[in-house]
């Protein structure tokens, strides 16, 4: 290995092997950095992505464990389910999936240095352990509380919402399709998820930090999950924990560096999920280095290309998000009210992307107008409530 590099990505991950398989096809010299002893490890991912990203990557077989037509969402009373005609999720062998992209990679032309700790990092430098790498480029892939992001001054995300999951193999639940619960009991301004894989499920919750505890709401979902005959013993073979960036950031890049992925909160608000907009991010990035290397462009046009492409969404999706942990179960159960009427399910089932929530939102709206009253009840309860605040506020002074 050599000590100075066009570019050098700091974590190994999805995002940042994506972008040095890109940089490294195009001729730049190109160094990963993991500090694990392994691709793919330790997992911290639910594993349930759309189609477009398995063919984006376009993984062995081995790496797609189910697909998934559609969903059960428990509400607190209300419950519904809604099913399309073809696979809306794909449930990947995340440790697989990962690992087959280092090795896209390093067949590119990728180095690879893993067990590696980075230390600090300066305008074009590197230190990892007690040698100094040079880079043009510097890449931050190194997840939610990126060292690369803090390197660059660049605030973090408005929510880190810590999350918990299990893996059960007594799952009794529906095999082609998810299992939801929105209930702000027992999962907080987030939801609880299981996701079957052939052997089992998937289990798992995140919350609103400031709420409950991370393991207060797995241990409630799972007994939701128990109590509706969707699970039968508690045995877990694995369990994970990490946290959900949620909320984007101010900016992406500075002088000669970057982030992508989880450090740089490129996750979707409603559903939590991140490999897509990582991946595409890591592709727009791959466009602004070489232009940056070539001499015909700044590091700044990836924040502009990214914003054009994903700022409509995320901004969709972080007034979905604020508005659900507005919620009372209440509000919850009279929208579930709504979505479970035929014809709304009908369109959610028609429309209904995960990677792209906004797309429901006119068909939605159309055949359901009353949800727009259900959401504007939130708001003006939350305005209520902090005008009733300050005049209370206001009496003691």
């Amino acid at each position: 290995m050599t000590d100075s590099y066009d570019v050098v990505i700091v974590g190994g991950g999805p995002a940042g092997c994506r972008l040095a398989e890109g940089t490294a096809r195009k001729g730049f010299s190109t160094l990963i950095i993991e500090e694990h002893p392994s691709i793919g490890s330790p997992v911290q991912c639910a594993g349930l992505v759309s189609p477009r990203t398995v063919r984006m990557v376009n993984p062995p077989g081995r790496v797609v464990l189910a697909e998934m037509v559609g969903a059960d969402v428990f509400g607190p009373d209300i419950s519904f389910t809604f099913q399309a005609d073809d696979a809306r999720g794909m449930v990947i062998d995340r440790r697989a999936f990962d690992r087959h992209m280092g090795e896209r990679a390093l067949k590119a032309g990728a180095e690879l240095e893993l067990h590696s700790s980075v230390m600090s990092i300066d305008k074009g430098s590197v230190t990892v352990g007690d040698r100094t790498v040079s880079a043009s480029i510097i890449v931050g892939a190194d997840g939610a509380s990126s060292m690369v992001r803090r390197s660059m001054d660049v605030p973090g995300p408005k929510y880190l919402f810590p999350s918990v999951q299990y893996d059960m193999p007594d799952w009794k639940g529906p095999l082609d399709r998810v299992s939801i619960i929105v209930d702000q009991d027992i999962a907080p301004g987030f939801f609880g998820w299981a996701i079957p894989h052939g052997e089992g499920a998937r289990i798992g919750s995140a919350v609103v930090p400031g709420s409950i505890a991370a393991g207060d709401s797995i241990a409630l979902t799972v007994k939701k999950f128990r109590d509706v005959s969707y699970l039968g013993s508690e045995a877990t073979t694995s369990i994970v924990s990490g946290t959900i960036p949620i909320g984007p950031l101010s900016r992406i890049s500075s002088g000669n560096t970057l982030i992508v992925g989880d450090a740089a909160a490129q996750v979707k608000p409603v559903s939590g999920g991140g490999l897509y907009p990582a991946l595409t991010a890591a592709d727009i990035a791959v466009g602004s280095i070489e232009g940056v290397l070539s001499g015909d462009t700044v590091l700044r046009e990836y924040d502009r290309a990214w914003k054009k492409r994903f700022h409509g969404e995320l901004s969709f999706g972080m007034k979905a998000r604020e508005a659900f942990i507005s919620m009372d179960n209440a509000n919850i159960d009279r929208l579930f009210r709504i979505f479970a009427r035929d014809e709304v399910s009908a369109v959610i089932s028609k429309h209904g992307d995960i990677d792209h929530p906004s797309r429901l939102s006119g068909p939605l709206v159309k055949t359901a107008p009353d949800i727009v009253g259900e959401v504007a009840k939130t708001y003006l309860g939350d305005a209520l409530k902090s005008i009733r605040k300050k005049l209370s506020l206001g009496k003691k002074d």
